[in-house]
C-alpha cells in the first residue's frame, strides 16, 4: 500500500506568518546517533529531577504491539527511535533551566559584588555559563526538532489508518496555533529553543493521550496524562539573564602636600586601566628613567604608565568630567609644573587631549546619544559652546537615532562639548570622535 505523508507543519506564508522561520520538512528522518551521544555539557552537571517530564516505559507507552500493527516496519522504528531520544531531550531541557538558574545566580551577585576584581572573575563564571547552555539549547533544538517531526508524522498516519480524519483535522489546527505561539514568543525568554519544547511537547502529549484512548490502552493513558500534568506543573519559559556592567572607576581630586605620600616603602602605583566607563587624569611629566616621588612637589594621588619609546609617564588624580579636569590642570600650574596635560581613558582607550590638536585631514566631531529629537536646553548647550557648528540627525550603525555635532579643529574642543552634554543632560550620552575621510573613528 503507497504510503501516506501527513504533517502537522503548514506553510508559513500560507497561513500569514512569514517571519523569517523556517517551515518544518515533511518526511520524516531517524535522529543521528551523534546528536544525542556528543554531550555538551559538563561532566559534573547535576539534572535537576523537578525539571524533566520522564516518558512513560512499559504498559503505560506507546511503543506497543496495537501501535506497531498500524505502522509500516520502518515508520515503527522511527517512532521508537523518536521516543528513545525523548529523555535526552528532557535531560537536556533540565541541564539548560538549572543552568539559567545559575546564571540568574551570578548576574544577582555580580550586582552585589565589590572590587573590580571579584565582579570581573563572576563575569568570566557567567560568560561561560552562557556560552555553554547556548551550546545545551543548540542541541536542544535538534534532538527536538527530529522527534517532533517523526511523532506527528507517525500519528496523523494513524489517525488515517483509523479513518479518523476529523483528529487529523483537529490536530493540524492544533498544529498551526503551536507553531504561531512558536513564532509569537520568539525572542521573549531565556531560549526559544526551550519555548518551543515546551509548546510542542504539550502537543505531543495531547496526540498520545488522543491515541491511547482510541486504542483502550487505559495504562498508558493514565500515564501519559500525568505526564501532561508534569509537564503544566513546571516552568521552561524562563526569564534572560543578564549582566549590566558596573562602573568600577575610583575618582580622586589632585591634592598637594608638604610631603610626598610615596617612598621605597610605598611606590608609585601602575596606572589601573578600566574596560569600561571614562576618567580624566593629569599627565604631568614623561621621564627616560624613573623619578623619585619627592619630584612632584607632594602631589597625589599620582599613577604611573610606560610610554612611547619606553619612558616612564607620570599621572596625578582621576576625575569624572573634562571641566573638573581642567580646573586641575590650573592648580597644578599654579603648584609650579609648566607643561601638565589632561588625558583621558574611555573603555580602555588613552587619549591626549592636549596633544591630539589639528592634524592633517583629521577633525573632531561630537555624536549625541539617547533622544529622538534635542531639546531646547541640549540645544543651548550646543550654542554656547560649539556656536556655529553643524547639527544634523542621523541613524546609527545599530539603527539607533545618533546627532552629529561638527567640525572641530582639536579634541579637546569637541571632547569640551561631549562632557558638557553630558554633566547637564545626565540622560544623554555623548562623545568625542576623530573624522579622516569623513568616517568617525
Amino acid at each position: 500500500m503507497k504510503r501516506k505523508v501527513f504533517t502537522i507543519a503548514v506553510s508559513l506564508v500560507a497561513a500569514g506568518l512569514a517571519g523569517g522561520a523556517t517551515a518544518r520538512r515533511e518526511q520524516p528522518q531517524v535522529l543521528p546517533p551523534s546528536v544525542v551521544t556528543d554531550s555538551v555539557v559538563a561532566a559534573d552537571t547535576v539534572v535537576p529531577a523537578a525539571v524533566a517530564v520522564e516518558r512513560p516505559t512499559g504498559p503505560g507507552s506507546l511503543i506497543c504491539r496495537e501501535v506497531a500493527r498500524l505502522l509500516a516496519p520502518a515508520d515503527f522504528l522511527l517512532l521508537t527511535s523518536a521516543e528513545e531520544s525523548e529523555r535526552s531531550a528532557a535531560t537536556f531541557a533540565a541541564i539548560y533551566a538549572s543552568n539559567n538558574a545559575t546564571e540568574q545566580r551570578l548576574a544577582a551577585e555580580y550586582d552585589t559584588a565589590v572590587g573590580m576584581a571579584r565582579a570581573d572573575s563572576i563575569a568570566v563564571a557567567y560568560g561561560s555559563l552562557m556560552r555553554l547552555n547556548g551550546r545545551v539549547a543548540d542541541t536542544l533544538a535538534v534532538v527536538w526538532g527530529h522527534i517532533f517531526d517523526n511523532k506527528t508524522f507517525c500519528y496523523n498516519y494513524i489517525f488515517d489508518r483509523l479513518n479518523r480524519s476529523d483528529l487529523i483535522g483537529e490536530f493540524q489546527n492544533k498544529g498551526q496555533e503551536t507553531m504561531r505561539r512558536n513564532l509569537d514568543e520568539a525572542g521573549q525568554y531565556a531560549s526559544d529553543a526551550l519555548a518551543r519544547y515546551r509548546n510542542e511537547k504539550a502537543l505531543l502529549l495531547d496526540y498520545e493521550i488522543n491515541i491511547a484512548r482510541l486504542l483502550k490502552l487505559p495504562a498508558a493513558e493514565d500515564s501519559l496524562g500525568r505526564a501532561a500534568m508534569k509537564l503544566d506543573s513546571i516552568e521552561l519559559k524562563l526569564p534572560k539573564a543578564g549582566l549590566r556592567e558596573r562602573n568600577f572607576i575610583e575618582y580622586a581630586p589632585v591634592g598637594i602636600e608638604a610631603r610626598s605620600r610615596y617612598d621605597q616603602k610605598k611606590p608609585i602605583p601602575p596606572v589601573t586601566v578600566y574596560r569600561k566607563g571614562l576618567i580624566y587624569r593629569i599627565l604631568l611629566g614623561a621621564f627616560a628613567r624613573p623619578q623619585a616621588p619627592v619630584t612632584f612637589k607632594g602631589v597625589y594621588p599620582l599613577a604611573t604608565a610606560k610610554g612611547a619609546n619606553g619612558v616612564t609617564e607620570y599621572y596625578a588624580g582621576g576625575y569624572a568630567t573634562l571641566q573638573q579636569a581642567e580646573a586641575a590642570v590650573a592648580t597644578l600650574r599654579k603648584a609650579g609644573f609648566k607643561d601638565p596635560q589632561i588625558a583621558v581613558w574611555e573603555n580602555g582607550t588613552y587619549h591626549n587631549l592636549s596633544k591630539e590638536n589639528a592634524e592633517e585631514g583629521v577633525r573632531y566631531r561630537v555624536e549625541i546619544y539617547g533622544a529622538e529629537a534635542l531639546s531646547e536646553p541640549v540645544r543651548e548647550t550646543v550654542g554656547q559652546l560649539a556656536g556655529g557648528k553643524d547639527v544634523t540627525r542621523t541613524v546609527s550603525s545599530d539603527g539607533k537615532t545618533l546627532f552629529v555635532v561638527s567640525s572641530f579643529d582639536t579634541l579637546m574642543q569637541a571632547a569640551r562639548l561631549a562632557d558638557a552634554i553630558q554633566t547637564r543632560h545626565p540622560d544623554l550620552k555623548a562623545r568625542a570622535v576623530a573624522i579622516i575621510n569623513q568616517e568617525s573613528i
